[in-house]
């Protein structure tokens, strides 16, 4: 068994695509817009109150390489955890009244294929677990997601790290396009390859029989 490490993201990625000069081109011409948030973001005795998001996300120091149909699922799964009072989003569908909905979280392994995403569980800073269609207001909401199954496969040998990948989208509207509010990585995770004991019996039997043909000839 593993420990968790806690890796605390400085490291933000925005999914500009291939828009991210007109991106950068529309902060620097607005700066005087943006400005204003900036120092009262700053100077806020209570950022949670203010809006700020904190993600963490864990996972372990090294995982074990899986090989063939074998499945050596990350243990412990790498988790993210989500603190702030502003994940909810108001959406707005057809024939429904508006109303608050949470984001949307996918935890993966870089290289590997992107599984469904994830269930959150929800509390509150106290601790107690709530519905999340009667969310409560007033309050910072912890979110917890873990990465269930994720393994490392075989397919590129020379893989020696990988990161835990959170991706974390918000809810949109009808007609509204998604939006993505990021991607999170963990700390690198070292890769060990260690073949299964039925693949190196393999690769035993396949030696014994080169040698015992050589010997032959």
């Amino acid at each position: 068994m593993g420990t968790l490490e806690w890796a605390a993201q400085t490291t933000f990625r925005p999914s500009f695509g291939n828009h991210y000069s007109r991106y950068i081109h529309f902060f620097r011409s607005n700066a005087f817009l943006i400005r204003p948030y900036l120092d009262q973001y700053v100077r806020t005795p209570n950022r949670l109150a203010f809006g700020e998001r904190t993600v963490i996300v864990m996972s372990s120091r090294v995982a074990q390489k899986s090989y063939g149909t074998e499945k050596r699922f990350l243990c412990p799964p790498p988790t993210a955890i989500m603190i702030g009072n502003s994940w909810w989003t108001d959406v707005v569908r057809r024939g429904e009244e508006p109303k608050l909905c949470p984001p949307r979280v996918t935890v993966c392994i870089s290289g590997e294929p992107v599984p469904q995403e994830g269930s959150i569980e929800w509390t509150s800073a106290s601790g107690k677990i709530f519905d999340v269609n009667d969310a409560p207001t007033g309050t910072t909401y912890i979110g917890r997601c873990v990465g269930k199954q994720l393994f490392i496969s075989d397919v590129d040998e020379k893989k020696k790290k990988v990161e835990a990948l959170v991706k974390i989208t918000a809810p949109s509207s009808d007609d509204e396009p998604e939006r993505i509010i990021g991607t999170f990585p963990s700390r690198p995770i070292k890769v060990i390859s260690k073949p299964s004991k039925k693949r190196q019996s393999a690769k035993n039997l396949e030696r014994a029989y080169i040698r015992l043909a050589h010997d032959d000839s």
